[in-house]
C-alpha cells in the first residue's frame, strides 16, 4: 500500500512540477508534446501495476505478480521518454543551473526520478529480488524516491513560488 501512495501521489505531482517549472524557468517549450503524451499514456499503462513487484514470494496468484512485473518493466518506456524530454528541453542551457536553485532543484530531482524508476524496474525483475527483497535495499529505493525525487522537486517549486508571493528574493 505505501508504494502506491508515492505512485498515485508525490510521483505525478514531482512530474507535473518539473513539466510546468522546466520550460517556465528557462522560457523555452518543453522539447516534444507528442514525447509528453507518450510518457503520459505509457505511465498511465504500466505505473498501477508497479507495486506488485514487491509480492515476489506473497500469497497471491502468480499471474498477478507476472502482471506486476510486465508492468514494472515496462515502465522503462515512459522513464526513458520523460528522461529524454527534459534532458532536451535542457540542451544549450546547462550554464543556467548556476544561477537558478529551482533549475538545480527540479534537474536534480528529474535526474533522482530517472535513476530511482530505473531501479525499481530492475528490482521486479525475480532473480534480482530474490537478493534484495527482504532487505534495507528495497527500503533505501522508496526513500530515495521520496527525498531525492520529490522533495528536491518541491524545493525547487518553492525557490519558484515564494518570491513570487512574497514579492521580494
Amino acid at each position: 500500500p505505501g508504494h502506491y501512495v508515492s505512485v498515485f501521489g508525490a510521483g505525478p505531482i514531482g512530474l507535473a512540477a518539473i513539466y510546468y517549472l522546466l520550460p517556465k524557468v528557462l522560457g523555452v517549450p518543453i522539447h516534444s508534446y507528442h514525447l509528453s503524451i507518450l510518457g503520459f499514456w505509457t505511465l498511465a499503462l504500466f505505473y498501477n501495476w508497479a507495486g506488485t513487484h514487491h509480492l515476489i514470494g506473497g500469497p497471491l496468484p502468480a499471474w498477478i505478480i507476472t502482471v506486476g512485473v510486465v508492468g514494472s518493466v515496462g515502465m522503462f518506456i515512459p522513464v526513458t521518454v520523460v528522461a529524454i524530454n527534459h534532458h532536451m528541453t535542457m540542451v544549450g542551457h546547462f550554464k543556467r543551473l548556476k544561477d537558478s536553485p529551482t533549475l538545480r532543484f527540479i534537474v536534480f530531482g528529474g535526474m533522482a526520478y530517472t535513476v530511482v524508476s530505473y531501479q525499481g524496474s530492475l528490482q521486479a525483475l525475480r532473480s534480482f529480488n530474490e537478493v534484495t527483497h527482504f532487505t534495507h535495499y528495497t527500503v533505501a529505493h522508496a526513500h530515495l524516491g521520496v527525498y531525492a525525487f520529490f522533495t528536491m522537486v518541491m524545493y525547487g517549486a518553492i525557490y519558484y513560488i515564494a518570491p513570487r508571493l512574497t514579492e521580494r528574493e
